[in-house]
């Protein structure tokens, strides 16, 4: 059985993002403000459907948050959720 990660350039890209916000605030990590990113934006990163996160979202696997009427996903959960995630073959 060959344990498979998410996709390296999808998980370097996030890894990128994630040291640009660190910088950005002297703050303790846990104390910063959460940055949000929508549906569509989680979804191109996945390589799915829009329509596939909000089924995520609906099964709690995805922390989700509504704002003003639209759906929004922290993206510190978003890291959390996805360091979670492996596939066994």
């Amino acid at each position: 059985m060959t344990k498979l990660s998410f996709p390296e350039r999808v998980v370097q890209q996030m890894q990128l993002e994630k040291a640009a916000a660190l910088e950005e605030s002297r703050l303790p990590e846990n104390e910063r403000p959460c940055q949000f990113v929508t549906v569509a934006e989680f979804a191109s990163l996945l390589r799915v459907s829009p329509r596939t996160v909000y089924r995520m979202i609906g099964r709690g696997e995805i922390p989700a948050y509504r704002l003003r009427g639209m759906i929004r996903i922290c993206w510190r959960d978003v890291w959390d959720v996805l360091d979670g995630w492996s596939v066994d073959w």
